[in-house]
């Protein structure tokens, strides 16, 4: 099922509960790759299926930039739901095509509960 089309999210578009980012040149593929490789890894220590969604979603970002050319510039853009949760989604900035969606969560804005759920990693903060 894709992101957008996730029932809470749904809802939240629909009533408004959400800021949006506009889309802004990013960085060159090969930096991105080399930072979210390094992401993947490290989601790797976490097996929640938050932790586990967002690793295949980084993953599938990383293929993505693989057969990107590297002298092509990704922009970004992300939306911001009220309740935290962020849906960032990036893209060619020459074609536009879709290369990767991330849904993340801002710890300022999640409770304590939400997050250790999210991370199963109660205690760290």
């Amino acid at each position: 099922m894709s992101v957008l089309a996730e029932p809470t999210v749904q809802s939240a578009i629909s009533e408004g509960r959400f800021r949006s980012a506009p889309s802004s040149p990013v960085a060159l593929g090969p930096e991105l790759l080399q930072t979210y490789r390094r992401r993947a890894n490290h989601l790797n220590q976490f097996a929640t299926p938050h932790a586990v969604r967002l690793r295949e979603d980084v993953l599938a970002f990383c293929a993505a930039l693989e057969e990107t050319p590297p002298d092509c510039p990704i922009s970004c853009c992300s939306l911001d739901l009220d309740d935290g949760r962020s849906i960032v989604l990036f893209e060619r900035a020459d074609t536009n095509a879709l290369l990767g969606v991330l849904r993340t969560a801002d710890r300022r804005m999640v409770s304590d509960e939400d997050w250790d759920a999210l991370w199963g990693t109660p205690g760290v903060r």
